[in-house]
């Protein structure tokens, strides 16, 4: 008999007589090697389980013993088993509160209030979900009856065979098409294909949640509610399938979890062949929608264990820990009370030691991505709506702080279970939370700034040709060792060569106009003066543009060309860079701090600065503070376009420039000499990061100021 065996709330509780309320059953199924019981609440269309133990003294409480003679007969039955009269007096009230137990006593105002108030918790938890609010619509269940016989046979092992078959020739045909998949996928986000695109989502997720229906009710179970849930307010349809909980196999309940993403990865096939098989149009777009959506959201969203979807259904299913998200909130609340509070009595819902593990890792992990992702969630609508953004980020901090913060104060003021352990839970909770928040507060952290950039040669020519033409001969070798003056192409221009031609005709003409009028007419010398002039000018650009047509090299190094064989005779036009002479001797590197960094830019206060090139990141280049230049003032233009976003980079451009190069915003240049020999091989445009310690600082300051600066450039408010 251990000390959690008996209760101070026993005597409450005793001498009732309960039963399970009319309409409500119980099933077993199999988890981990281990029978369970599930009871099931046809009314309501509820699902509860409890292990063996549990239902052995529901089933004799239900059969009209007291609480009091059920406990004991458990005891005598079970006394290894059998649960604690704490226990016992848990499930009571959990089972009373779910609306599953009738008692003799109570009358039809209590059953009524019981409803009211199971409701309004219901309507809390719709209010707090807001974005993933559910409308039920319809009750599917007979069409689904009538409709098996057409449907039901592709829920088989030919069914399988036909799925297997379908989805291997789809990826044959993506696999042969996957370029061309690639360069469509950049506009499925346009806002001239969200219409079609949003109708897509629509007829993907209708099937896809008719899968769950149809692979549900194939099984035995039933399919009363189809409806719209609003997803971060986007209309689309949803089916509740819980009743495949009461399946007593595994392997059902599985297949009836993955049976959405099953349809769709069915459907993404077939649309991938009508996708490669039709040019552009409306059925060849709404294909790649509903390929792209049954595809790429399927693999990401529903297969995400971490979010209560499809993957964390059949995850439950296949580790053998039912309530997995429930059981891991219990658990990490015991591990608190346990070993912070102290309350020996505490219990974990883990059964076996391993249980543990999953319990831990799960609670802590999922709950740190549902933060992550609401905060996505929370800005994606805050760039639709702000206002209403706003109001939704206010309940978040009602719903999620301040009402927990308020519930945890009462906890620690009245409940019993703190009666002998209250000062040291009191203590400990302001002693660790004081902790917590001085470390964030007080204690400086080093802060780093990593900025884009590119590697330059500290001295470089770019080669251009001074005049158009045709290609005669390439004379340089790409990456070979030029001297200033070497020649490197050689371009023709007939037209050119004619025209030279017909100015020195003009000139000569004019020349000899310019003696006869200086011999016999004065009159006409002043006017054919300035003729003959203008025609030499015009005779010297022409020249001047001739010799253009050998292009050299403007100082010593190597020369750097990407283009070389296949050039004979192509048409280059004037002005066309050709290439970069390179002086490879010295190198620096040049990188982009945006502006909500450049606050911490003191020349004082920097240290550690290193820089890591893409491709040979895992080599660090140290910068000593010597060799580091922040220049004054700040730019608009890139040092490449490569930085920009337009050719990929990360850093934004403003939209109406056409090279790529204008910074939406402007940032703070910042160089850094890089030393020769340092086991990276460097070469003229290369991108990478440079990383500069700017001295150290608190945690929760910078995430405040980060917050802050955020909201006054995402949303011009604070």
């Amino acid at each position: 008999m251990s000390s959690s065996t008996f209760s101070e709330s026993w005597h409450r509780v005793a001498a009732l007589q309960l039963r399970l309320r009319r309409g409500v059953k119980a099933g077993r199924q199999m988890f981990r090697g281990e029978r369970w019981y599930v009871i099931e609440d046809d009314l309501a269309g509820n699902y509860f389980r409890v292990r063996p133990e549990a239902w052995e003294f529901i089933a004799r409480v239900d059969a009209g013993m007291t609480v009091e003679a059920a406990w004991k007969q458990c005891i005598d039955l079970f006394p290894e088993n059998a649960p604690g009269q704490q226990e016992c007096v848990n499930l009571l009230g959990q089972l009373y509160r779910a609306n599953l137990l009738h008692y003799e006593a109570g009358d039809a105002a209590e059953l009524f209030r019981r409803q009211q108030k199971r409701q309004q918790s219901q309507l809390r938890s719709r209010l707090l979900g807001i974005m993933f609010l559910r409308i039920p619509l319809v009750d599917p269940d007979r069409f689904l009856v009538r409709s098996m016989p057409l449907v039901g046979w592709l829920i088989s092992w030919a069914g399988l065979a036909l799925w297997a078959l379908i989805i291997g020739w789809g990826l044959k045909t993506v696999a042969e098409n996957w370029a061309a998949i690639l360069h469509e996928g950049r506009y499925v986000v346009s806002p001239a294909n969200l219409p079609l695109f949003y109708l897509s989502l629509v007829a993907s997720k209708l099937l896809h949640e008719m899968g769950h229906a149809y692979f549900c009710r194939k099984f035995g179970g039933e399919v009363h509610t189809l409806g719209v849930m609003m997803l971060v307010f986007t209309p689309v349809p949803y089916v509740d399938v819980t009743s495949s909980w009461s399946l007593r196999s595994r392997r059902q309940r599985m297949l009836v979890g993955a049976a959405g993403m099953i349809v769709e990865l069915f459907i993404a096939a077939l649309c991938v062949q009508l996708w490669a098989r039709t040019g552009p149009g409306a059925m060849h777009a709404v294909c790649y929608n509903i390929m792209f959506i049954t595809s790429v959201s399927t693999l990401l969203f529903n297969l995400n264990p971490l979010l209560r979807f499809d993957g964390y259904y059949i995850l439950t299913d296949l580790l053998g820990l039912p309530n997995l998200a429930q059981r891991a909130g219990m658990h990490l609340k015991h591990l608190w009370k346990r070993w912070v509070w102290g309350l020996k009595l505490s219990r974990s819902p883990a059964v076996k030691r391993g249980e543990k593990s999953w319990l831990t890792i799960y609670g802590i992990t999922s709950g740190i991505y549902r933060v992550f992702v609401f905060a996505a969630v929370l800005f994606f609508v805050a760039d639709q709506f702000l206002l209403f953004g706003i109001l939704m980020m206010v309940a978040c901090v009602i719903g999620w702080v301040i009402a927990p913060f308020i519930r945890l104060i009462r906890y620690l003021a009245s409940h019993a279970e703190l009666d002998k352990n209250r000062m040291r839970a009191v203590v400990s909770s302001l002693a660790i939370t004081g902790i917590v928040v001085g470390f964030l507060q007080f204690f400086p952290w080093p802060r780093h700034i990593e900025a884009e950039g590119m590697v330059q040669a500290a001295h470089y020519t770019p080669v251009t040709t001074g005049a158009s033409g045709y290609i005669a001969k390439v004379t340089g070798q790409p990456g070979a060792a030029v001297k200033s003056g070497d020649v490197l192409f050689i371009l023709t221009n007939p037209e050119l060569l004619n025209g030279i031609e017909r100015a020195r005709g003009i000139v000569q003409e004019l020349e000899t106009r310019f003696r006869v009028a200086l011999s016999s007419e004065p009159v006409a010398l002043r006017p054919v003066e300035k003729r003959l002039t203008a025609a030499r000018e015009n005779l010297q650009e022409l020249e001047k543009e001739a010799a253009a047509l050998t292009v050299t090299a403007g100082q010593e190094g190597i020369w750097s060309f990407a283009m070389h064989g296949g050039m004979d005779g192509m048409w280059i036009p004037r002005g066309t860079p050709l290439g970069l002479v390179v002086d490879p001797s010295q190198h620096e590197f040049s990188g982009v701090v945006l502006q909500e960094d450049s606050g911490y830019l003191r020349a004082d206060d920097l240290s550690d600065v290193e820089v890591r090139i893409h491709g040979q990141a895992a080599t660090a280049i140290p910068v000593p503070a010597t060799a580091l230049t922040l220049e004054p003032g700040s730019r608009s233009y890139l040092p490449s376009a490569k930085l920009g976003a337009t050719a990929g980079g990360s850093i934004p451009v403003a939209t109406d420039d056409r090279t790529g190069r204008r910074a939406a915003e402007p940032f703070f240049p910042v160089k850094a000499v890089l030393a020769p020999d340092v086991g990276v091989k460097l070469l003229h445009g290369q991108l990478g990061i440079i990383r500069l310690r700017v001295g150290s600082e608190p945690l929760l300051p910078r995430w405040i100021r980060s917050l802050q600066q955020l909201l006054q450039k995402r949303y011009k408010v604070l």
